[in-house]
């Protein structure tokens, strides 16, 4: 019996050992989790002054903003104007351009024609001369 109890007094022993061991990393964890909230409490709170800045900034720039697109309404009206005579300018010469590349088409396709009719005529004059040269050649 007293050999039975040594036992359980040592098993005892061992989980309150286990037990303060367990004990003691869930108190560092406890202390190191603290740490990094109030870690990022901290910078929660510069990120929220940060945030405050730029809301200001932003409506410090809108502001800026709309003084200037009412000073430069008749800029934009007259560079809308311009990009409408543009526009108009770059339509009429694209019409003027699809002209002149069916004419040029046209040309093209007249000038292949020629010189396809121009080569057959050579060769069948460069024929008659090889034909010529060789009755020449016979009759000499």
């Amino acid at each position: 019996m007293k050999g039975f109890l040594i036992s359980k007094l040592h098993e005892t022993e061992l989980a309150l050992k286990n037990t303060m061991t367990s004990s003691t990393e869930a108190l560092r964890q406890f202390a190191s989790d603290q740490e990094v909230i109030s870690y990022l409490d901290r910078r929660v709170q510069e990120l929220e002054l940060d945030l405050e800045d730029s809301v200001r900034e932003k409506k410090s720039i809108r502001a800026m903003l709309e003084l200037e697109m009412e000073n430069n309404r008749e800029v934009t009206a007259g560079l809308e104007r311009r990009c409408i005579f543009v526009e108009d300018e770059k339509e009429r010469v694209e019409g003027e351009l699809r002209q002149v590349k069916k004419v040029l088409v046209r040309e093209v396709k007249t000038l292949r024609l020629q010189l396809a009719k121009a080569q057959t005529e050579r060769d069948r004059l460069q024929i008659a001369v090889d034909q010529f040269k060789s009755a020449l050649h016979i009759v000499t």
